[in-house]
């Protein structure tokens, strides 16, 4: 019987096995790695019943090259740089409407609609700043959505997503905006959160 690939000669080292389970796992964990940054207090979210969020007119979307990123060493996708290519879309109503469902998820009460008709008090009103791009379906590159009592707006509270990487998580606003509204409403529940 002929000697088999994986006789004593031909054994791959344990070491080389590890290896390359390794980096299989930092990859993966590196592409599936999703950060929220949270700016200013929300603590005005943990009283209030009532919500409006405001929709964007239109959407912004650019059209990227990850091909530069891999095979050009120090190349880096900076926000500035991959922003400026962008073209006005279409409305998207991903993101407006799931921060509804969220809100309605936790018993608030919450409309949507243009900025002129959001209520001047005894409201949250929720804004927000979406850029999306395309991999292979539209996808979130950075989202950051704003909360303010009516009528005083700088008391603003903001958290914001940002994913300009080569290995993406296929972000969309149901996957994106719940965590980014814990993100907001567990602020809330710190007085003083910042």
């Amino acid at each position: 019987m002929p000697p088999s690939f994986f006789s004593k000669q031909h054994k791959i080292p344990g070491r080389f096995v590890l290896l390359v389970l390794a980096c299989v796992l930092a990859i993966s964990s590196c592409a599936s790695f999703r950060h929220y940054d949270l700016l200013g207090s929300a603590t005005s979210l943990a009283t209030t019943k009532s919500f409006y969020v405001v929709v964007n007119g239109a959407t912004e979307k650019v059209d990227y090259d990850y091909l530069g990123a891999a095979l050009i060493p120090g190349y880096t996708l900076d926000y500035e740089k991959y922003a400026k290519g962008r073209v006005r879309g279409d409305v998207k109503l991903d993101v407006p409407l799931e921060i509804v469902k969220y809100l309605k998820e936790q018993g608030r009460s919450a409309a949507m609609g243009p900025a002129t008709l959001a209520p001047r008090e005894d409201a949250v009103i929720i804004s927000y700043d979406e850029l999306w791009g395309w991999d292979m379906r539209p996808i979130i590159k950075a989202l950051t959505i704003h909360a303010h009592p009516a009528g005083q707006p700088t008391e603003e509270a903001s958290v914001k997503f940002q994913e300009m990487t080569i290995f993406n998580t296929q972000p969309v606003a149901s996957s994106v905006v719940p965590a980014m509204m814990d993100v907001l409403f567990g602020s809330a529940a710190k007085p003083g959160a910042s």
